[in-house]
C-alpha cells in the first residue's frame, strides 16, 4: 500500500489513543517508517528490489522505533501501544495490499509472508488498494466532520484549521454574524464565521474581534 494509506491508518490509531498532538505525530511517523527500506529506489534499482520489504518491514526494526517513540512521547504507555499497532498495521496492509512478501523477523529469519499465490496482482492493485484508500478517505472525512480535526495537523495546527475551514465548516456551520456558510473559527471568541467576517484566510480572528483589539 502507499505511504499515504499507511499514514492515514496510523493517524486514525493515534486519534483513538492519544491526546497530545506531538504524540500523534510520532505515531504517524512510526506508521510509515517501515518504508524506510524503500529508499534505495533513489539510488539503485537492484538494491531496491533486493532490500525493500526487508529490514524496515521487520519487528526487529519495529520494536526499536516503538521504544524510541515511547521514550520521546508524553503519553508514553499509550504511544508505545499505538506505535506497535501502527507498525503492525503497516505490515498487515502490505501483506494483503502488495504482491511483494515481507520478512517480519529479518535479519534473524528469512521467513517471508505475502499474498503471492493467493491473490492475483490485478486484484491487489486494481481492487484492494483503491478500495482501501477510498474507505480510508471516507473514514477520515467522517472523523474530521465529527471531531473537527484533520490529518493536516501533522504539519501544523494552522494548516489543520485551514483544512477544516475549507472542507468541514461550510457543510456543518453557518456564520454566527450573518448566517452565510462558515469558513473559519475565531480563535478569540470561538464563533464560526464566513469569509466576509474573516479578515483573511490566514487570519485566525474574526473581523469583530480584530477591530475590538485595534480599538483597545
Amino acid at each position: 500500500m502507499s505511504p499515504l494509506a499507511h499514514g492515514l491508518i496510523a493517524w486514525l490509531i493515534a486519534l483513538l489513543l492519544v491526546k497530545n498532538i506531538n504524540d500523534r505525530r510520532l505515531l504517524v511517523i512510526v506508521g510509515v517508517a517501515a518504508d524506510l527500506d524503500g529508499i534505495f529506489i533513489f539510488f539503485d534499482q537492484n538494491s531496491y528490489f533486493a532490500l525493500h520489504h526487508t529490514f524496515g518491514h521487520s519487528y526487529v526494526f519495529g520494536i526499536l522505533i516503538v521504544l524510541i517513540a515511547a521514550l520521546l512521547a508524553k503519553e508514553k504507555l499509550m504511544v508505545g501501544l499505538g506505535a506497535f499497532l501502527a507498525f503492525s498495521a503497516h505490515l498487515f496492509c502490505d501483506v494483503i495490499g502488495s504482491n511483494w512478501s515481507i520478512t517480519p523477523l529479518f535479519p534473524l529469519s528469512d521467513m517471508a509472508i505475502g499474498s503471492t499465490g493467493y491473490l492475483p496482482s490485478e486484484v491487489i492493485y486494481s481492487l484492494i488498494n483503491p478500495l482501501a484508500l477510498l474507505i480510508l478517505v471516507l473514514v477520515v472525512i467522517a472523523v474530521g466532520y465529527r471531531k473537527e480535526i484533520s490529518p493536516f495537523e501533522f504539519i501544523s495546527a494552522k494548516l489543520d484549521k485551514m483544512a477544516l475551514g475549507a472542507f468541514i465548516y461550510p457543510f456543518k456551520y453557518k456564520c454566527e454574524y450573518c448566517g452565510k456558510w462558515a469558513f473559519g473559527e475565531c480563535e478569540q471568541c470561538k464563533k464560526k464565521i464566513c469569509a466576509q467576517h474573516l479578515p483573511s484566510f490566514y487570519n485566525s480572528k474574526c473581523s469583530i474581534c480584530s477591530d475590538s483589539q485595534l480599538r483597545n
